[in-house]
């Protein structure tokens, strides 16, 4: 029997029907192509950003053998940072490096925010000190490109903390310092103490005078710039036995003894507590302390506390309205400061009535950080490395973290250019500096107390052939002495004076002692036996749009010498290669005879050499070069016609210049002097223009036989490879020369 279906199953049983679903999956909708990937995506960024989270590699200690963590470390500070200085630390890791005093481990910066989220202490100072510290801060405050990749931290356990980050920044420009109290159990680990800020404790001066007992007995360069007996005493001192009512005294001349130098700040005139010729009578019977500003108050006192009797400074042993004895004091001063048993330097007082002897403020803790240590680190034994996990029972102390510069903050005393000669002539000194006591001398300088001292950047010592008893100098010791000199005048430059006039007044000190050993003639600032070297000093600064130059309004020295401006020089030592200008002649007049090296009223170079005329450029680069004519245009045209051709421009005919002030740059008319060569072949000019207005010197534009009068407005070089490309090595070297007279 035949079956029958009904229209609509006939209709659709000629297509095929889709096979029936095995499994409930199949219930859904299938994922498109682009959400599957989008899908993967997000994963692959869910592992990378737990990936980074916990990344973390470095050197741990086996748990088993610590104590009990603390909830303010995360797990791996406590296996490593905080046990680093442990003796249980292995020796060595594939992911990291364990050198010597040298702790390091990789962090990733990500992870660190995370775990200091979390309450880490010490992932919460890293964090926060290198948030704050990023040279590539955005403006919205969002975290620039280097800092989403990996850190780098070295711990030392000379008491520096470094970051950097790894691998294209393996060095960040910061650091935290850490130290532990005496009685903690890691004051072994690190050598460093808190700053001592109650400077004019019994404490403080105690330790003190074991920095100056330490000096006398165990440094040999410091003994060999003190007398074996004691020192010549000035012409007047302080007599400080009654701290309340000291007096005045006049020494006995040839008399020998020890007293204290101080070295301060007056910050204005001293009229209502300095020696004049009505009342050094009654200084003589007493002076009522009360009436003294607070510098010198503490001073007194201090000098009292270290044992010694008398005390030098200016104010009261100088008679200030006697022309001849200001003059006779000031011209021995630096034997006052040099014969000084220690000199008292109030660097942190900007006036004589602050004084110095305030408590001072501890640098704020960034994190105080729990730390591993052995009983042989608290007592300050040699750390020895453990084998397997078996390791004695470990301290647990704590370790305070303080932010650390580079360098030491500067001090109203280092903006005084008088007050450079004071310290640098003083074989010995106690600084009192805004933060504690430093104590310096010609083989040290450290933090009385113990805290951590930073000598980057710090103010160099004269060299011992300087302050030497009984000084034997060689020819090759002469050439570093020669360098110190200009390390001295940079340091010097850059500070102020009162009256500018006595720019080489208040280094002529110096100057005299520096001659003695040099035994070369002193040239306003500069020295005659190396005089083409030495003037090719240089403006801070002068390289780029930011000028530091200026030119004081009353002649002060000639334009040769650093003297005539204002600013901070530099000059560069370089090997001279070959001399191709020659020293004709060069001369000053001073205005006092009995100082001969101070003040001068008049000075005149000559140079035989040939003339290049140019005009200033400025590069892409925001630097200035001088754009020099060729040979060519040299030998045809005439010094008083227009310069070089500028439309033509040719990098080789470009020599990197530094000028002096602003002002020189918008000069029209100025020429290029080649003076020598230097060892890296690079030929080097000084920058020259005419004196017509006389605002360096009282001469006229002309000299007395008609020759043109130049002025000198700054010094450039360039490669001689460049100068034979354009024909100058011809002119410069085997070219007529011609007398140019430079004032």
């Amino acid at each position: 029997m035949r079956h029958t279906t009904p229209a609509s199953q006939s209709s659709s049983s000629s297509t095929p029907s889709p096979p029936a679903p095995t499994h409930s999956s199949a219930l859904l909708p299938c994922p498109q192509p682009m959400a599957s990937r989008r899908a993967r995506q997000r994963y692959r960024r869910r592992v990378r950003k737990r990936r980074i989270l916990r990344y973390c590699r470095g050197p741990t200690v086996d748990p088993r053998i610590l104590p009990p963590r603390p909830p303010n470390v995360c797990r791996f500070c406590w296996r490593g940072p905080c046990a680093a200085g442990s003796r249980s630390m292995p020796a060595r890791l594939s992911e990291s490096r364990w050198e010597g005093t040298t702790y390091e481990y990789a962090v990733s910066f990500a992870g660190l925010r995370d775990r200091a989220r979390r309450g880490c202490v010490w992932c919460r100072a890293l964090a926060k000190e290198t948030r704050a510290r990023d040279p590539y801060r955005q403006p919205d405050n969002s975290i620039s490109f280097p800092f989403l990749g990996i850190l780098g931290v070295r711990i030392h356990f000379a008491g520096r903390v470094h970051v950097g980050i790894s691998p294209d920044y393996p060095e960040h420009p910061f650091g935290l310092q850490a130290h532990a109290f005496g009685d903690d159990p890691t004051a072994g680990v690190t050598p460093w103490c808190p700053l001592l800020i109650d400077v004019g404790s019994l404490r403080a001066l105690t330790f003190a005078k074991e920095c100056i007992e330490r000096c006398s007995g165990e440094h040999s360069d410091c003994r060999s710039c003190l007398p074996t007996s004691p020192s010549t005493l000035p012409t007047r001192l302080i007599d400080c036995r009654d701290v309340n009512r000291p007096r005045l005294v006049t020494t006995t001349p040839g008399a020998n003894g020890k007293y204290v130098a101080l070295s301060y700040v007056w910050g204005g005139p001293q009229d209502k507590h300095h020696t004049t010729e009505n009342n050094m009578a009654a200084y003589h019977d007493g002076i009522d302390a009360t009436t003294l500003p607070q510098t010198i108050r503490d001073a007194i006192y201090i000098t009292r506390a270290l044992g010694i009797d008398s005390l030098w400074l200016d104010s009261l042993c100088i008679i200030q309205d006697s022309a001849k004895d200001k003059h006779c004091e000031m011209a021995s001063m630096r034997h006052i400061y040099r014969n000084a048993y220690v000199t008292i330097i109030a660097a942190s007082a900007s006036s004589v009535t602050e004084g110095f002897l305030h408590e001072r403020r501890l640098r704020p803790v960034v994190a105080s950080l729990p730390a591993l240590c052995s009983p042989a680190e608290s007592t300050g034994e040699p750390r020895k490395q453990a084998t397997g996990i078996r390791a004695p029972p470990h301290l647990v102390g704590t370790l305070h973290l303080i932010a650390c510069t580079e360098s030491e903050p500067e001090e109203p005393i280092d903006e005084r250019a008088w007050c450079l000669q004071e310290l640098l002539m003083s074989p010995r000194a106690l600084i009192f500096t805004s933060e504690t006591v430093v104590f310096r001398c010609q083989t040290i300088a450290v933090k009385v107390g113990g805290a951590y001292h930073s000598t980057f950047r710090e103010i160099p010592r004269l060299p011992l052939c300087i302050l030497a008893i009984d000084p034997l100098v060689s020819a090759d010791a002469k050439d570093s002495v020669h360098v110190s000199w200009w390390d001295v005048v940079r340091e010097y430059s850059r500070r102020t004076l009162s009256f500018p006039a006595d720019k080489l007044v208040a280094c002529a000190g110096l100057a005299d002692e520096y001659q003695a050993v040099l035994g070369s003639e002193y040239l306003a600032g500069l020295w005659r036996d190396s005089l083409l070297h030495d003037l090719f000093w240089r403006i801070n600064g002068s390289i780029d749009e930011e000028m530091r130059g200026s030119r004081p309004e009353q002649y002060r020295a000639p334009s040769w010498s650093w003297a005539s401006l204002d600013g901070a020089i530099h000059w560069f030592p370089f090997l001279i290669h070959q001399e191709v200008a020659t020293v004709v002649e060069c001369t000053v007049t001073v205005e006092d005879e009995r100082v001969p090296l101070g003040r001068v009223t008049d000075g005149r170079l000559v140079l035989r050499a040939p003339l290049i005329r140019g005009r200033p450029q400025l590069t892409d680069f925001h630097w200035w070069h001088l754009q020099i004519e060729t040979a060519d245009e040299a030998r045809s045209c005439h010094h008083s016609e227009p310069a070089v051709n500028h439309d033509i421009a040719d990098p080789r005919r470009l020599a990197f210049v530094s000028f002096d002030t602003e002002a020189d740059r918008g000069l029209d008319r100025m020429w290029a002097v080649p003076i020598l060569v230097d060892s890296s072949n690079d030929m080097n000019f000084l920058v020259v223009a005419l004196d017509d207005a006389g605002t360096t010197t009282r001469l006229a534009a002309e000299s007395e036989d008609g020759r043109p009068v130049y002025r000198r407005i700054g010094c450039c070089s360039t490669e001689l490879q460049n100068m034979h490309a354009r024909g100058w090595d011809d002119m410069c070297l085997q070219s007529e020369r011609s007398d140019i007279v430079i004032v």
